[in-house]
């Protein structure tokens, strides 16, 4: 299993300045990860084109999603997440057409 370590430390090696995006990336599986929302919600704030996105079995709680309203496809199978904010979370996604 990954930690929230090996990603900050992959994120400093990246080049997050200067409006750093990640615009072809279409498919994000952090399936299983160990990380947290500190973590994660850098990483997605610079996907802006996900179409599908996998975080079963991670720490997450509160994802920040891309803002393009693009997703189809959300993983979020034994994750913390809170009915409340998972309502939050979804309504937006107006292309969803998998929620596990």
């Amino acid at each position: 299993m990954q930690t929230d370590t090996t990603f900050s430390k992959l994120w400093t090696i990246l080049p997050i300045a200067d409006g750093f995006q990640l615009p072809n990336l279409r498919s994000l599986k952090l399936r299983q990860a160990a990380l947290s929302d500190a973590v994660l919600n850098p990483i997605l704030a610079v996907c802006p084109n996900l179409e599908r996105l996998d975080l079963s079995f991670t720490l997450v709680k509160r994802p920040v999603l891309p803002t393009g309203h693009l997703l189809e496809k959300i993983v979020l199978t034994s994750t913390k997440i809170s009915s409340s904010d998972l309502l939050a979370i979804l309504t937006p996604q107006t292309r969803l057409k998998v929620l596990a």
